[in-house]
Parts: C-alpha cells; structure tokens; sequence
C-alpha cells in the first residue's frame, strides 16, 4: 500500500512538473498553438471564405483584376497549403509575436487571451519580414514547379500579390478570432467573453 501512495505521488508530481514546463515555455506553446489554427485555415470551408475575401479585397487594388482573380481561384488553394503547413510560417509567426525570445511571460488561458493571441497571428504574419518571407517560400515551393515563362509569370504574380494579399488573410483571421478560437481550441470562447 505504501508503494501504490508512493507511487501515486510520483506520477502526480511528474504530472504537475509536465504541466508546469509546458507552461514554462510559451515558444513551444506559441507554435502548438499556431499549428493548431493553421490546421483549421486549411479546412475547405476557410480556404473559400479567404479566396472571397482575396478576390473582394485584394483583386480590387490590381489594374487587372480579372488576372488577379484568375489567380486568386487558381493558385489560393495550393497558396494557402503551403504557407499553412510550412514550419518557416510557424516559426516566423512565434518570433514576429516575440514568444521565442524568451522574455515572454506565460498567460492564463481564456477567451480573452485566445482573441488577443490570435490577432498576434494577424499582426505578425504581415511584418515586412514576414511577407518578404512568404514571398519566398511561394517561389521555392509553388513558383519553381513551373518551367520558364510560366514560373517567371508566377514569380511576378506572388511577388506583386502577397503583400496585398497576406493583409488580406491576416485581417480574415482577426475578423473570425473569437469562431477560430471555440473551433481550434476547445470552445474557449463560449458563453461570452
């Protein structure tokens, strides 16, 4: 009996100390938790809620925006794929909300703290570091599957688009904060702030 309380201390001590690592580290929370939405900005239906909003938004600011549409309808869905699902977008977010340079303090988790993370996310993904960042990885990973002029055509396309567009994703994602928040992180949001 003394060996189960034992035991039994054991694990809830090494549970706590879990708990309280996890929460020791908001970098790792940061991109778990990035991660997580990213997922979700993946899903069907948000893919065609942000392909509205682009062609609504963003395609007005371009002279052509039969082009920009054309564009928008056809690549938005691989576009988004891959900035959603690169390590760099995680990684990028987490230091453009500085939660990797270990000065950032762990928060209490609650609807009003997953508003305010999430448009963090917004916020960060539009730095100018994060866009001349973005701009590459579309390059390298969408651009280059194309092979003389159309890789060219592409590479103007992105470099001229994604820094319209990329506040135009950042602005949906601070638009459907307390949504993302009930649907990616277990119903935080719900009953009210």
């Amino acid at each position: 009996m003394k060996h189960l309380i034992l035991l039994t201390l054991s694990c809830l001590a090494m549970a706590t100390a879990s708990v309280k690592s996890r929460q020791a580290d908001p970098c790792e929370d940061c991109k778990s938790g990035t991660e997580s939405l990213f997922e979700y900005l993946q899903t069907p239906m948000e893919v065609t809620k942000q392909t509205d909003d682009l062609i609504k938004v963003a395609c007005p600011e371009f002279e052509n925006f039969g082009g920009c549409e054309v564009g928008v309808l056809d690549w938005w869905g691989e576009l988004n794929k891959i900035y959603f699902s690169s390590p760099y977008s995680v990684s990028g977010v987490c230091t453009g909300m500085q939660a990797c340079n270990g000065t950032t303090q762990a928060r209490e988790w609650n609807c009003e703290t997953c508003q305010s993370l999430i448009s963090q996310v917004g916020d960060a993904m539009v730095l100018p570091e994060s866009v001349d960042g973005t701009v590459e990885l579309f390059n390298e990973d969408f651009c280059a599957a194309f092979d003389g002029e159309p890789q060219n055509a592409c590479n103007i396309w992105v470099a001229e688009f994604t820094p319209v567009g990329m506040p135009v994703i950042a602005n949906h994602i601070k638009k459907h904060k307390e949504e993302s928040c009930n649907i990616v992180y277990d119903n935080v949001c719900m009953g009210g702030r």
